[in-house]
């Protein structure tokens, strides 16, 4: 199964549907701001599977998806999230206590702007990066292969090729 993370798009959805369009995955992510950014995406492709969570824009807020859910595909359980109420920005070790108390092996988040990836306390904390031009770092977004229990994640930068 290939899923593709998206976070912190703010309306920049052209590139998120040529991703989609090109890597043609199971499912898509997205980890918030702008939750309607998900929303045109799963119209846009209504057989695609479109997990999405709540950010903390104000759109996002008035939207009332959940700002946290947790997903299982393939045998492995998944955090989904903004990340600003696991204060994100600062650590991510209040998010992987969150995750690993509700029995994910991965946690993801956005909010940052910026990619990450690191497992702490046995969680995998991965934040695939911002789809919106920002000062902070290079637009990015990360890919979850999954088969049986094994998976692997790879975050890819728009100014790179793609080598998957």
């Amino acid at each position: 199964m290939v899923i593709v993370i998206f976070s912190d798009s703010h309306g920049y959805r052209e590139d998120m549907r040529a991703i989609i369009s090109y890597l043609r995955p199971d499912a898509v992510f997205h980890l918030g701001d702008d939750v309607q950014d998900a929303k045109v995406i799963s119209s846009l492709f209504p057989k695609l599977i479109v997990e999405s969570v709540a950010g903390n824009s104000l759109s996002d807020v008035m939207s009332g998806e959940k700002k946290t859910k947790y997903v299982e595909y393939e045998g492995i359980r998944m955090m989904l999230t903004h990340g600003h109420d696991y204060r994100v920005k600062y650590t991510a070790g209040i998010l992987a206590d969150a995750a690993r108390e509700n029995n994910a092996n991965i946690a993801f988040f956005g909010h940052s702007h910026e990619a990450f990836d690191e497992t702490i306390q046995g969680v995998r904390c991965v934040n695939p990066g911002a789809m919106m031009v920002s000062y902070q770092a290079p637009r990015s977004y990360a890919v979850l292969k999954c088969d049986k229990n094994r998976y692997e994640i790879k975050t890819i930068s728009l100014k790179e090729p793609d080598r998957w």
